[in-house]
């Protein structure tokens, strides 16, 4: 008989209901999806077809020295080349 109820005991154990406690909040379930996220705000420079470059030395295909440097950093290999 001990083998019964120790089935029985098992049984009871998945089941058991939790007793609520008076002032304390109700625990979330146990399939419970955490929603709480933080974000990161994304700075745009400004682009470079609004800005006046008429004072600024330039070259054939409208690029200052800074956009040249920037693009010779450029991890494509054609982009490195045309600077």
């Amino acid at each position: 008989m001990p083998k019964a109820s120790k089935k029985q005991q098992r049984k009871a154990e998945d089941f058991k209901k939790v007793k609520l406690k008076v002032g304390k909040k109700k625990a979330p379930p146990s399939n419970a999806t955490d929603t709480s996220f933080t974000s990161k705000s994304i700075v745009l420079a400004e682009q470079s077809i609004t800005v006046d470059k008429s004072s600024e030395l330039t070259n054939s295909r409208n690029l200052t020295l800074k956009d040249l440097l920037s693009q010779l950093r450029h991890y494509s290999t054609p982009i490195r080349k045309d600077a």
